[in-house]
């Protein structure tokens, strides 16, 4: 069970002694509050209120590092991020243009920095660019690609031809790029899918095309 919530603890007093806590969890509990009711009964039967207070105190604890440490760990964005981050409209090579929040996805890295990429309807701007300008980029961290170091900023991306891919400037420019690869043929194939790797670099298909943006060190 996971548990999402804030829990005080009531206030003890013994010889002086005051205690009270309140902490933000969200993490899987079950075992530990079944553990932790088995133990305080037996603390209450024994010793009192204090101790009991105590004990529960301590588990808080252990149970906010759990939280914290689970909150330290790169994922991909949920639908509702994705509502939050990703704009109606994008500015693009002079136009705005409107996004499509069903064929977007993006990444939330550990140090709560967001990649985001999502499509576009790119049917206002010239033959020229709609061939390599289909979605949107946005990074707040800088990217390898392909050996080319992208800053943290606003971008385009697409695919030029059924084998190269390109990253483009505010302007349309290409500025990196490389081949794609085949998508994963175990999934649908669907217009724009964001996977988190095990090695934290970020897979983007497109279809049944694919590439990889790494995270620069």
């Amino acid at each position: 069970m996971k548990g999402i919530g804030s829990v005080t603890v009531p206030r003890a007093t013994h010889n002086g002694l005051q205690l009270q806590t309140q902490l933000q969890l969200s993490v899987d509990t079950s075992t530990v509050i079944s553990s932790a009711t088995i133990l305080a009964r037996f603390l209450d039967s024994t010793y009192g209120a204090v101790m009991r207070t105590i004990w529960t105190c301590l588990v808080l604890l252990v149970m906010s590092g759990l939280a914290i440490a689970q909150s330290g760990q790169s994922r991909e964005l949920n639908k509702q991020e994705l509502q939050q981050l990703v704009p109606q409209n994008y500015f693009f090579a002079g136009q705005t243009a409107t996004t499509q929040l069903r064929n977007a996805g993006g990444v939330r890295f550990a140090d709560n920095h967001v990649l985001i990429l999502a499509m576009v309807d790119n049917s206002g701007y010239s033959t020229g660019i709609q061939q390599k300008y289909q979605g949107l980029l946005i990074t707040e961290v800088a990217l390898d690609v392909e050996g080319k170091t992208v800053p943290p900023g606003s971008y385009g991306f697409g695919t030029s031809s059924e084998t190269h891919y390109d990253i483009l400037d505010i302007n349309a420019n290409e500025i990196a790029g490389g081949n794609v690869q085949a998508a994963d043929a175990k999934g649908r194939a669907v217009p724009l899918r964001v996977s988190l790797n095990s090695d934290q670099s970020v897979t983007v298909a497109m279809g049944k095309r694919a590439f990889v943006l790494k995270r620069k060190p």
